[in-house]
C-alpha cells in the first residue's frame, strides 16, 4: 500500500485496504475500504455488481478509493 498517503486526520500510517461484498435490498456490491488504525477514519468506496469480471471492479474501485483518501485540500 505505498500508494497511499499517511491518513489525512492523525497522520497515521498503519493502514488497512482491501475489498469485501455487501448486501442491500437484494443487491450487491464490491466495496473498497481504506482505513486508519490509528484512528479508526475509513473511506468505503463501492459499485453495485453487474456484467463485469471482477478484476475490474476491484482495479477500479480501488483506484477511485486511493484518490479520494490521497486528495487534499492543500493540492
Amino acid at each position: 500500500m505505498t500508494d497511499l498517503k499517511p491518513c489525512p486526520f492523525c497522520g497515521g500510517t498503519d493502514l488497512t485496504s482491501g475489498w469485501d461484498f455487501r448486501e442491500s435490498e437484494g443487491q450487491t456490491s464490491y466495496v473498497w475500504t481504506i482505513r486508519c488504525n490509528g484512528c479508526g477514519v475509513t473511506a468505503v468506496v463501492d459499485h453495485k455488481a453487474g456484467p463485469c469480471r471482477f478484476s475490474t471492479y476491484t482495479r477500479e474501485l480501488r483506484r477511485v478509493a486511493t484518490d479520494k483518501w490521497n486528495r487534499r485540500v492543500e493540492e
